[in-house]
């Protein structure tokens, strides 16, 4: 048959919570630095991207909606007619 040990001694009263863990004081992170210069020209080129989608949506409208008629709905909701 297998005893059971028995429970440690309790160092702290049961009134009161038992104690907490010290964890060691962290350094704080380092300030963050600005962004670079790649990340604006990366921003400027996702906008130019979606500009030219956008300029070719509209020259192209008409055949848009010919090869996929659920495009028209789109070009409606905007306001644009074909």
């Amino acid at each position: 048959m297998l005893e059971v040990p028995p429970r440690p001694a309790r160092s702290f009263d049961a009134a009161e919570p038992p104690p907490r863990a010290r964890w060691p004081e962290l350094d704080p992170p380092p300030p963050a630095s600005p962004p670079s210069r790649g990340a604006g020209l990366g921003w400027a080129l996702s906008l130019l991207l979606l500009a030219g989608v956008a300029a070719a949506a509209w020259h192209w409208r008409v055949e848009l909606v010919e090869v996929w008629p659920p495009a028209a709905r789109v070009f409606l909701a905007l306001g644009v007619a074909g």
